[in-house]
C-alpha cells in the first residue's frame, strides 16, 4: 500500500472519533438537562398559578434536542381567554394580589436558575 492509501484507510476512523467527541462536547450534562427540566417546570407553575388555565411549552433549541450545554430555555406561556370583557379594570387590589405572588415566584426561579448555572 501507498502512503496516501493508508493514511486514507485511518482517517475515517479518527475523524469518526472526532465527530462522536464533538458530539459529546456540545450536548448539555445530565445535571443541566434535570436543572432545564426543572425550571421549565417550576416557571410553568408559577405562570398556572398568576393565570389560571395558562399553558406554558417549550420551543427552540430545547423542543427540537439542538441545545448547547449554555443555551438558554425558550417558553411560551399562553393565557386562557379571560372572561372579562376588554378595557375592564380589575375590580380591587384584591384581583392583583395573586399575580403579584405569582410573579415574585417567576423572579425567585429566575435567581436559583441563575445561580444554578443553567442560566
Amino acid at each position: 500500500t501507498t502512503a496516501s492509501s493508508s493514511s486514507s484507510a485511518a482517517g475515517p476512523s479518527q475523524l469518526h472519533r472526532q465527530m462522536l467527541r464533538l458530539v459529546e462536547l456540545t450536548q448539555p450534562t445530565a445535571r443541566q438537562a434535570k436543572e432545564r427540566e426543572l425550571a421549565a417546570w417550576w416557571t410553568a407553575k408559577a405562570v398556572r398559578e398568576a393565570a389560571p388555565g395558562a399553558t406554558v411549552h417549550i420551543f427552540g433549541s430545547t423542543a427540537t434536542g439542538c441545545q448547547l450545554p449554555g443555551s438558554d430555555l425558550d417558553l411560551v406561556a399562553i393565557r386562557a381567554p379571560s372572561r372579562r370583557k376588554k378595557g375592564v379594570a380589575p375590580e380591587s387590589a384584591a384581583e392583583l394580589a395573586p399575580h403579584s405572588r405569582a410573579f415574585e415566584q417567576l423572579r425567585k426561579i429566575q435567581r436559583r436558575v441563575r445561580a444554578s448555572g443553567v442560566a
